[in-house]
């Protein structure tokens, strides 16, 4: 389980760098944070501040993620993946409105991977399907 001192930890990196004005703060980096602080949540028994944060690292990763996909094609399948997984966990819908621009840049990206060779995203592949 996670303790309070790591979850404190957590929750100061993701303010720090939400602090920071738009054009400097590092997306993916607060990415990572938003995913690090569901994981830590969720490991606390916190399962919908778990929720929250991934889909706060949804939100935040998106509009970069949407025009430039594949450098940020690993984080937003780990974000996707933990705020599915937390959805089911929880009984609830996945936000269709959140998902669907990623789920199709995703699918783009899996296309051109596939012509190329190198898909990765088997897991991913499930939650475009389920929309």
């Amino acid at each position: 389980m996670t303790g309070s001192a790591d979850l404190e930890r957590l929750e100061a990196a993701v303010s720090v760098l939400r602090s920071l004005p738009p054009g400097e703060r590092p997306v993916s980096d607060l990415a990572q944070a938003q995913l690090d602080l569901s994981r830590g949540y969720e490991a606390a028994g916190r399962q919908e501040d778990a929720l929250a944060a991934s889909r706060d690292g949804i939100e935040a990763l998106s509009p970069r993620f949407l025009t430039e996909p594949a450098g940020l094609a690993e984080a937003m399948r780990a974000l996707v993946t933990q705020y599915v997984s937390l959805s089911q966990h929880a009984r609830t819908k996945p936000d269709a409105a959140l998902l669907q621009p990623v789920a199709q840049a995703l699918g783009d990206l899996a296309r051109a991977e596939d012509a190329q060779g190198t898909a990765n995203d088997l897991p991913l592949r499930r939650v475009a399907a389920e929309r």
